[in-house]
């Protein structure tokens, strides 16, 4: 949410780059520019990520998620399974500078960062390093928007 019981609706994107993010304000839409955007935005209880019937979401700049197979491989049999769930993967993935990069690499949007639970591949709630995680890419995260 970037303004008190106003969530993020949209993002103004060109030639690789976000130019700006839209707020719905009913009956208004609010657009906020900036050089530089740091996705935070958690997972499915944050709103971060939306799962559809057949696939995962990241509903603000519409970049690409990583998912563990299809729905039916998403979960294990049992809901206290010895290993972790699969769709506790389910993220944006980055490269080393926290831009999120397509399914081969490539970075999608050069001036936009993720940090925090949103990000692929943690095990978070086995490891009980949420906040950890949390905190030092979104720390890492600043520091390279800033560096641009």
């Amino acid at each position: 949410t970037f303004r008190m019981g106003h969530p993020v609706s949209g993002a103004v994107v060109k030639d690789g780059r976000c130019e700006g993010i839209r707020i719905d304000n009913p009956p208004l839409v609010a657009e906020y520019r900036a050089d530089r955007f740091i996705l935070a935005t958690g997972r499915f209880l944050g709103g971060g990520l939306w799962a559809e019937m057949e696939r995962i979401i990241e509903p603000v700049f519409d970049i690409p998620v990583f998912q563990p197979g299809e729905r039916g491989q998403w979960f294990g049999e049992r809901f206290f399974e010895p290993e972790a769930h699969p769709i506790h993967r389910a993220g944006v993935v980055t490269d080393a500078d926290l831009r999120p990069v397509d399914t081969l690499g490539r970075v999608v949007l050069a001036n936009l960062r993720a940090a925090g639970s949103i990000l692929a591949h943690h095990q978070a709630i086995e490891e009980k390093s949420r906040e950890g995680i949390d905190i030092a890419t979104g720390f890492l995260a600043a520091k390279k928007a800033l560096a641009l």
